[in-house]
């Protein structure tokens, strides 16, 4: 394996709900790339509002934990629901920034 799947694919891969959250990164991505070609101020609202709420979706999947957090009592299986959303919570934040460098870009149009 290469080192880019290494870097970014395997974290990804070995998420319980991977499947389901790359298909869903999958469509924004696909949106994204429309929207560079061609802005549409609907279009990248609606990719936002997507991507916030799979960030939001994905937090509270992991809230429980985050938020009864006791060093003694939380299992790794907890803890690894808590790694899947801080790289699920990263990527998104990337589609979110190239959303708003896309709006940005489109501004001075």
């Amino acid at each position: 394996m290469d080192l880019l799947n290494q870097i970014f694919i395997t974290p990804f891969a070995q998420m319980a709900g991977a499947p389901d959250f790359l298909a869903q990164v999958k469509d924004i991505n696909e949106m994204l790339s429309q929207l560079e070609i061609e802005p549409d101020p609907e279009k990248l609202d609606e990719a936002e509002q997507k991507t916030k709420e799979l960030l939001t979706k994905s937090y509270e999947n992991v809230a429980p934990v985050v938020e009864n957090y006791k060093d003694d009592s939380t299992t790794e299986k907890e803890l690894l629901q808590v790694k899947d959303y801080y790289y699920q919570k990263k990527y998104l934040q990337r589609i979110l920034d190239k959303i708003y460098q896309i709006r940005n870009i489109a501004s001075h149009i």
